[in-house]
């Protein structure tokens, strides 16, 4: 299983995360994001929860 982090989870990353994670057949899982924005935030957060937000890129 791969797991991977995204960094800035806007419209278009939304569509390809989905995508790619459909495709996968759960072989790829999304588990942790970063966005400067607190509505991109409220966003992954109401459709993702199981995905984890990080304060920082460090």
């Amino acid at each position: 299983m791969k797991r991977i982090g995204v960094v800035g989870f806007g419209r278009r990353i939304d569509h390809v995360i989905k995508n790619v994670t459909k495709l996968s057949d759960g072989d790829v899982t999304v588990v942790a994001f970063y966005d400067p924005s607190s509505k991109a935030v409220e966003r992954v957060q109401a459709d993702y929860p199981d995905i984890r937000q990080c304060g920082s890129v460090d």
